[in-house]
């Protein structure tokens, strides 16, 4: 939903509702409800990255290449890059807790882009769900001196602390 003044742009709750329905599908592991839906999202709003992202996870988790490549093509399109096309990959695999297609797309984004603020703290993230302690702790290290934003700092901070004492 877009908000400007007073309107209010309904057009983008259809887009809301099925990329949120998609995720959990694909959270539950219900892989090919999730590309039905993405699919139908993808009709309607053909530039939006969301639903393409959601069908390339859903297209590599089933072994359908020809679609996957088509996907990432497509998303390269929209974002403009490789880094933030395995970013964006890799923070959705995240959020569903698809924990090995995570890795597999953070540690593309970060060969590309090794000072990224945002591929350090979300591969920390990863590496914390996965409850390998000494390595998000090492990221998070790495993470923080490349943002500048307080909130991110003290959040990093914190993280740290609890991460070495799971070591």
């Amino acid at each position: 939903m877009i908000v400007n003044g007073n309107n209010i742009d309904y057009r983008l709750l259809p887009l809301q509702n099925e990329v949120e329905q998609a995720a959990q599908m694909m959270k539950e592991g219900r892989v090919q409800g999730a590309l039905s839906l993405a699919k139908k999202a993808v009709e309607t709003f053909p530039d939006h990255p969301m639903p393409h992202i959601i069908a390339t996870v859903g297209y590599k988790s089933v072994g359908l290449t020809l679609e996957y490549n088509a996907e990432i093509t497509k998303l390269l399109s929209i974002l403009g890059s490789k880094e933030e096309v395995f970013f964006r990959l890799g923070e959705f695999c995240l959020t569903v807790k698809l924990l090995d297609l995570s890795d597999f797309y953070l540690s593309k984004a970060l060969a590309m882009d090794n000072d990224s603020f945002k591929v350090w703290y979300h591969y920390a993230q990863l590496k914390t769900e996965k409850k390998e302690y000494p390595a998000a702790l090492e990221m998070y290290k790495k993470a923080l001196p490349l943002t500048d934003d307080d909130h991110f700092k003290q959040d990093i901070k914190e993280k740290i602390a609890k991460a070495g004492k799971l070591r």
